[in-house]
């Protein structure tokens, strides 16, 4: 039986049997999804671990240094202005 007909049974007939019989069934539904997802992003995992996948972190790491260098524009200066223009923001 599946695990939304034993959902149906167990909330129809509320016992003991019933109960176990959901969880077991639960239990196997969430053992089968970690199983399918683990063989499919084994290969996704691999891919990255190879020498491309040491280029694209590196990339992705670039880009996100240089991004929080670009987001810069809001710094109070020492009389309470805020800057927002970046130059003169990395001047200080």
């Amino acid at each position: 039986m599946r695990r939304s007909c034993r959902f149906v049974n167990l909330h129809s007939e509320k016992t003991a049997d019933h109960w176990q019989n959901y969880q077991g069934a639960k239990n196997a539904a969430k053992k089968a999804v970690a199983v399918a997802k683990a063989t499919q992003y084994g290969d996704v995992n691999e891919k990255l671990e190879s020498r491309d996948g040491e280029l694209y972190r590196l990339a992705k790491n670039r880009h996100w240094q240089a991004e929080d260098i670009e987001k810069v524009f809001g710094i109070n200066y020492e009389n309470d202005q805020l800057l927002i223009d970046p130059k003169k923001a990395l001047k200080r």
